[in-house]
């Protein structure tokens, strides 16, 4: 968490003539948007897409499964990833439907240069999750693993 932005921006610098991706959430997203800023200086064209769901979602997860609904700092108050990117001369748009999603994809790959777009989405569980206390072979990999759970649904 917290890597993908740096990793996308050296993936691109290491392979200039290939299209680099970056997939993150807003939570991960929040620690290094400065990198916004080395993006722009070099002009990067790194497809950025943030997963916006205004929440530490695997984090709120652990706690609802794990600490008995005990929630603790897993709300985000994320700033206008738009009008951030766009203050750093880089190009972005926001998808908040999802029949928008194919056409934005589309706008976003076949946009030059740097491009930022954000998706809003709703909070769901992310599979696989490994429970606290136990090791990489007894993680967590099917929903009936964890559900029925109020307000976490598969969509």
């Amino acid at each position: 968490m917290g890597a993908g932005l740096p990793f996308a921006i050296g993936a691109q610098i290491a392979n200039p003539n290939k299209n680099v991706i970056l997939i993150d959430g807003d939570g991960s997203f929040n620690m290094t948007l400065n990198d916004l800023a080395t993006i722009s200086e070099y002009n990067l064209p790194v497809k950025i897409m943030i997963m916006n769901d205004k929440r530490q979602q695997m984090v709120h997860v652990w706690q609802k499964l794990f600490f008995d609904n005990t929630f603790i700092a897993t709300d985000n108050f994320n700033p206008n990833y738009v009008k951030l990117a766009e203050s750093f001369g880089i190009s972005s748009f926001l998808c908040d439907s999802s029949s928008d999603i194919k056409s934005s994809v589309e706008l976003m790959l076949e946009t030059k240069g740097p491009v930022l777009v954000e998706f809003k989405i709703e909070p769901d569980i992310c599979l696989p999750l490994v429970a606290p206390g136990k090791n990489l072979d007894e993680m967590i990999t099917d929903y009936s693993d964890v559900l029925p759970m109020e307000g976490i649904a598969p969509s």
